[in-house]
C-alpha cells in the first residue's frame, strides 16, 4: 500500500468507530492515540505506568472488542506508512480528517515546509562536526506538536551519513496531551531517542513525561549526563507548530 493509501484506510478505520460508538471523531482520534502511547511506552517502567494502564483498561470498557480491534489495526498502517515514507504521517491525517478546526485552533506545518525550514538553517558541515565533539547532537522543540520538525530534523542527519538513532536525542514539549501522544508515537516508530513533555515550555510546568524505547535502549540518562569536549554554539531551526513558530526556536546542541 502507498502512503495515500494508508491515509485513506486509517480514515475509514476511524470513521468506522464513531460510527459504531457514536464518539466524535476527534475523540475516537485522541482515544485511539493515547493507547497507541501507552502500548508502546508499557514495556519500559515508569512512574505513571499504573495510571496509564487504568486508562488504557477504561478505553477498552468504553469501545469494546470491535473498535478496539480496528485501533490496533490504525497503528499497523500508521507503522507501514512511516517504514514506506518518514513523514509527520500523524500531522497529516489529523489535517486530512479536518481536526485543526475543531480543536484549539492547531495546525500542523506541512512537512514538505519542515523538511525546508530545516535544510535552509541546518549546515551539514557544522552538524557533523558537532556530532563529531560528542559523538551525538541534541534538539529541543518546546512546541512539539506531532513531532514533524524533529521527524524532519532526524531525516536531515541521515541524508548526510549520521544515524539518528544513536546519534542524536530529542526532547520535545507540549501543553495538549494529545500532541505528546502523537509526537511520542511517530519519534517511537521512526526508532530516534526522545523524550516528549507533557507541560507548559512559557511556565516550565511539567506534567509527564514519555520515553520512546530507543530512549532506553541506548542508555541516554547517562549519555546526556556526560559533558561536552568543547562548548557548542547552538543550531536554531523553527518549532513545529504554526500557531508557535514566531514564538519559540528549537535548539540542536551537541
Amino acid at each position: 500500500m502507498t502512503p495515500a493509501e494508508h491515509q485513506k484506510a486509517m480514515k475509514g478505520l476511524i470513521d468506522d468507530v464513531r460510527a459504531e460508538t457514536g464518539q466524535r471523531t476527534w475523540e475516537v482520534f485522541s482515544d485511539w492515540i493515547e493507547c497507541a502511547a501507552i502500548s508502546l511506552s508499557s514495556p519500559f517502567p515508569h512512574r505513571d505506568r499504573a495510571e496509564r494502564e487504568k486508562r488504557f483498561a477504561r478505553h477498552q470498557e468504553q469501545y469494546g472488542p470491535g473498535s478496539m480491534k480496528r485501533f490496533a489495526q490504525l497503528l499497523g498502517h500508521l507503522t507501514m506508512w512511516l517504514e514506506a515514507e518518514r513523514t509527520d504521517a500523524l500531522g497529516e491525517l489529523f489535517m486530512s480528517l479536518d481536526l485543526g478546526n475543531d480543536h484549539a485552533g492547531q495546525f500542523f506545518t506541512p512537512f514538505e515546509v519542515s523538511r525546508l525550514l530545516v535544510s535552509l538553517t541546518i549546515n551539514d558541515t557544522d552538524l557533523s562536526e558537532r556530532v563529531q565533539e560528542r559523538g551525538f547532537i541534541t534538539a529541543n522543540d518546546p512546541a512539539v506538536g506531532a513531532g514533524g520538525m524533529l521527524i524532519a530534523f532526524a531525516e536531515r542527519m541521515r541524508s548526510t551519513g549520521l544515524n539518528p538513532q544513536t546519534q542524536l536525542h530529542v526532547t520535545g514539549t507540549d501543553v495538549d496531551i494529545t500532541c505528546v501522544h502523537m509526537s511520542h508515537v511517530q519519534l517511537t516508530l521512526l526508532g530516534v531517542p526522545a523524550v516528549i513533555v507533557h507541560g507548559n515550555t512559557l511556565t516550565l510546568e511539567e506534567r509527564s513525561h514519555w520515553f520512546t524505547p530507543f530512549h532506553h535502549l541506548g542508555h541516554w540518562n547517562t549519555r546526556l549526563k556526560q559533558p561536552a569536549a568543547t562548548p557548542a554554539t547552538p543550531i536554531t531551526v523553527p518549532a513545529g507548530r504554526t500557531e508557535q513558530t514566531s514564538l519559540f526556536e528549537l535548539e540542536a546542541v551537541a
